[in-house]
């Protein structure tokens, strides 16, 4: 038994066709693009989060066993807040 050849190397551009269009569909696919807008702003709002925990990871490292107030600003837990809040600035 053989398998099928397929020509799986390189397509010249079709006539006409712009070379950004070549792969792109005559369909639209709007879901395409709130998916990516969603995912992006998740990402950048998980981010943030990502980074006031390691903040309060750290401080904890730091300070001593009974000042384990999460609620407390220090320089650590700010520096880690606002380099997590930069991350929202486009």
């Amino acid at each position: 038994m053989t398998a099928a050849v397929t020509n799986r190397g390189p397509r010249s551009v079709p006539e006409g066709v712009e070379y950004h269009r070549v792969l792109a569909g005559e369909k639209r696919r709007i879901g395409r693009g709130i998916l990516a807008i969603a995912l992006l702003i998740g990402g950048l709002f998980g981010a943030l989060q990502i980074f006031y925990l390691l903040g309060l990871w750290i401080d904890g490292l730091i300070r001593p066993a009974g000042s384990a107030d999460p609620a407390m600003l220090t320089p650590v837990t700010l520096a880690t807040r606002l380099s997590g809040t930069d991350l929202l600035i486009p």
